[in-house]
């Protein structure tokens, strides 16, 4: 009897454990996603700033800065000057039709309340999703040191490889 009741101890002891274990895993994980996606959102912000930065500062965009941009941040970039966009091809061919998701985003945009005809300094982010994943994007007006006109620019951003990474983390946690 008491050589029973030990092994009955031993399972629940042992089940215990990997319950505690597989608790502690599940927590862990999920912060790691979570500093995956603030690591991701900080650096969208950044470059965010950057943009508007170089457009209301220099004025001066160069089209490899712009790609190298695109390249790092899986992001889709275009600038209006009055309405006019800027020719750039872009720096990375992206799972969707780069002038599909550049439509999207305007409309995206404009349905969040942005009017690049007032000029003055507006800022809407929206989400997107497409056959590629989702996308997230913001849209700025930026009014020149003219009053009289200003640069409008919308930035999306794939957010394929930030989910691809954190499946694959969740995975290897569920590895252990």
């Amino acid at each position: 009897m008491l050589e029973t009741l030990c092994r009955k101890l031993t399972l629940l002891f042992g089940l215990l454990t990997a319950a505690v274990l597989g608790a502690a895993l599940a927590v862990t994980c999920r912060m790691a996603q979570n500093e995956a996606r603030a690591a991701s959102d900080l650096l969208y912000a950044n470059t965010i700033s950057s943009i508007e930065d170089t457009v209301t500062g220099s004025g001066l965009v160069r089209d490899s800065w712009l790609a190298r941009l695109e390249a790092e941040g899986r992001l889709v970039i275009t600038m209006e000057d009055n309405g006019l966009p800027l020719a750039f091809p872009g720096g990375w061919a992206p799972a969707d039709d780069r002038a599909a998701l550049l439509a999207a985003a305007r409309q995206q945009a404009a349905a969040a309340g942005l009017d690049p005809a007032r000029m003055r300094r507006q800022r809407v982010d929206f989400s997107l999703s497409g056959v590629g994943g989702p996308y997230t994007g913001t849209a700025l007006v930026l009014p020149h040191a003219r009053a009289d006109s200003a640069a409008t620019v919308y930035i999306v951003r794939d957010l394929g490889p930030l989910m691809a990474r954190q499946r694959a983390m969740a995975w290897r946690y569920a590895a252990l």
